[in-house]
């Protein structure tokens, strides 16, 4: 680099990029506004150079040339990027409206037929009947070929338990899970503390979809069932509470209720031009599209390739971004900023992307909102303060999920994600639904305390009359 261009760069500062420099730049001098005013797009051939614009079908950046749009004093163009998009000054003007034309919240006969029902009924809306009988019938049938290889490997210990097994029933399928609920209540050293004599250890998915219609908002992230064992499709994740396990992709609406959710099993091929993180939007967002919704997603997801997508099916995000993701607008992506400044640019389909630096730079892409700021004491934007909101509901799910978990020690990493599906996931939902109908808040331990004691009586006759036996007398 010559000296020529080092006092070219230093002689331009972060604070030069302003309204000022953009008119200087696009107004036309008088002698040739008649010129600008009769003249057409001119089409600029970039050669040699490969553009990336963006495809009105796909949404993705695709090969093109470079449209100079003409000048306009009404709505002025700050520059037109190798990518085909024109980015002005954020205005507000070019955002698109969706109405949320769906009603939210739990359907009126659920709530009509559950009220003052118990909390092992509610349960039941997720874990019904056909799911208790599935349950019997794979563990039967397993039971039934594990027997049947022993006995013709003529390999069953003569005291072996399977000698004594008998077929499970509905009934005994319900008292274990109230077990494995009460496992995450009363925590012992091991597995086999709680079945130890020893007085010491002696102490008394799915249809989330059909039971709530999530609000305006939702929220995409992940979570982490933890397991250290060998699996093709263990993950790490750093900024995770548990760093290695299982990763399970949630939507969830306000309140941290699970709507949908998808296993990670390993690395996906890119099918039709569409990202790994675009195919898992639409396949849990696939229900909640075409109704004015806003996603919430982290930089994993955020693109502008994805957001095209979603505005095709009426659908608003508001998410972090990555620096280096593609159609980026490079001026607000270079430009250094001071504590408290923002710089965004909008696009001409409503996309805004923006900078804003608190203690570090926070680099924004909304569809719903631009630069505005609110009228709180530190004035964040308005868009970051619905990011954090709406982020919130993963928390939530995971941390009630978290309290007494009865997740364990496992070789097996299907039983340790049943676990966590069955006694976690389902029973924040069911805790959700249990508090609207009834108007409670109830909280999580309690709640998972009159489950299990309702699974473990589950099949006996109720008997409110239970007390301490009568005191025998002693005859001679």
């Amino acid at each position: 680099m010559s000296d020529e261009d080092v006092e070219r760069m230093s002689s331009v500062s972060a604070e030069d990029v302003d309204d000022s420099e953009a008119d200087k730049n696009d107004r036309p001098s008088t002698s040739d506004s008649s010129e600008y005013e009769d003249r057409p797009s001119t089409k600029i051939a970039t050669k040699g150079i490969p553009n990336h614009g963006i495809s009105a079908d796909s949404g993705e950046c695709t090969s093109s040339n470079v449209n100079i749009p003409l000048r306009n004093d009404s709505n002025k163009t700050l520059f037109v990027d190798k990518d085909n998009i024109t980015w002005r000054n954020p205005s507000g003007r070019s955002l698109n409206n969706f109405d949320c034309d769906t009603t939210h919240g739990i359907p009126s006969n659920i709530v009509e037929t559950f009220i003052g029902k118990t909390e092992l009924e509610i349960f039941k809306l997720f874990v019904d009947d056909e799911l208790i009988d599935l349950m019997v019938r794979e563990t039967n049938r397993y039971a039934e070929q594990v027997i049947t290889e022993k006995i013709c490997d003529d390999s069953i210990p003569r005291h072996s338990r399977l000698n004594d097994w008998v077929e499970t029933s509905a009934i005994e399928i319900h008292v274990s899970l109230g077990i494995i609920l009460w496992m995450g209540l009363d925590r012992k050293p091991s597995l086999s503390h709680y079945w130890s004599r020893s007085e010491l250890y002696n102490s008394p998915a799915c249809k989330y979809q059909e039971c709530f219609i999530p609000s305006e908002t939702v929220c995409i992230d992940e979570t982490m069932v933890p397991f250290r064992g060998r699996l093709r499709f263990r993950q790490y994740m750093k900024g995770k509470r548990h760093k290695f396990g299982i990763k399970i992709f949630k939507l969830c609406g306000d309140g941290g209720y699970t709507y949908n959710m998808k296993i990670y099993c390993g690395k996906e091929s890119k099918r039709d031009g569409v990202s790994v993180a675009d195919k898992v939007v639409f396949e849990l967002k696939n229900n909640l599209l075409d109704s004015g919704r806003i996603l919430v997603t982290d930089n994993w997801y955020t693109s502008v390739g994805l957001v095209r997508r979603l505005l095709a099916r009426s659908t608003h995000l508001v998410g972090t971004l990555r620096s280096n993701r593609k159609c980026n607008p490079k001026n607000v992506i270079t430009t250094s900023l001071k504590r408290g400044q923002i710089l965004g640019m909008e696009s001409d389909d409503g996309i805004t992307v923006f900078k804003w630096k608190d203690k570090r730079d926070v680099l924004m892409l909304t569809t719903k909102h631009s630069t505005e700021k609110s009228d709180q004491e530190r004035q964040r934007p308005v868009a970051i303060m619905e990011y954090n909101a709406g982020k919130s509901f993963i928390d939530i799910s995971d941390q009630k999920s978290s309290y007494s978990s009865a997740v364990r020690k496992a070789l097996k990493w299907y039983r340790k994600v049943a676990v966590e599906l069955l006694m976690g996931t389902t029973v924040v939902n069911s805790l959700f639904l249990y508090n609207k109908v009834n108007r409670k808040s109830t909280s999580i331990i309690k709640f998972r305390e009159n489950l299990c004691s309702q699974f473990l009586h589950y099949g006996q006759p109720s008997n409110d009359n239970i007390g301490r036996p009568p005191r025998s007398t002693h005859k001679l």
